[in-house]
């Protein structure tokens, strides 16, 4: 059980548990000294390790690794547009890392609404829950008449929203939870089984 410290990591993890082309997340996973160019374990080891030599590295740890689909790791750091502005020397961290080999992605608070962080935040827990099958299909068959309110189409199919959200999981039914709020009214398309919708990080 990972913990993220702001609400702005919080929410990239969610966007990663959904993100189709993500099977692997890990959080702070690795320390680098950016001065020597070397990785650690963690912010700890690295400091275990160099107390005795009288050095002072320049420590970064990013806030994730993700695993991707294809087979890349990806290290993810988020960090506040103000927070940014006020530190314009982190650009400097990002071009080092990547000089080291590395593929690290800038995620802001800017890529993420109130709307899009709700919806993503809904949606996370659904994700490892196995899906009430039935009640999917009754969703779907549904939706082939065209789309559909959310509350509507719960009414008319007598499902709940955690069958809905895991028909949108599923590629079932299709919203896009970064550019369209989730509300009763939401207009909810018929899906073919694709995760298109679903990829929701800037990859």
């Amino acid at each position: 059980m990972n913990q993220a410290e702001s609400m702005l990591e919080g929410t990239i993890a969610a966007a990663a548990e959904i993100d189709p082309r993500v099977t692997k997340i890990e959080f702070q996973p690795l320390t680098f000294d950016l001065n020597a160019g070397r990785a650690y374990a963690s912010k700890k080891k690295m400091f275990e390790t160099l107390s005795e030599q009288g050095y002072k590295p320049w420590a970064y740890t990013p806030d994730f690794r993700l695993t991707l689909a294809n087979g890349e790791k990806l290290l993810v750091e988020g960090k506040a547009r103000r927070w940014l502005d006020a530190h314009p020397t982190f650009e400097l961290v990002i071009e080092t890392v990547h000089k080291l080999g590395h593929r690290l992605m800038l995620i802001t608070d800017e890529m993420f609404s109130d709307e899009s962080t709700r919806a993503l935040r809904t949606l996370k827990p659904h994700v490892a829950q196995a899906p009430d099958v039935a009640a999917i299909a009754k969703i779907k068959a549904h939706l082939e008449l065209g789309p559909a309110e959310f509350r509507r189409l719960l009414e008319a199919t007598g499902t709940s929203q955690r069958d809905l959200f895991g028909a949108i999981i599923t590629g079932a039914a299709v919203f896009d939870p970064i550019s369209t709020p989730l509300r009763p009214t939401t207009l909810i398309s018929p899906g073919t089984g694709e995760l298109e919708h679903l990829k929701v990080l800037p990859l």
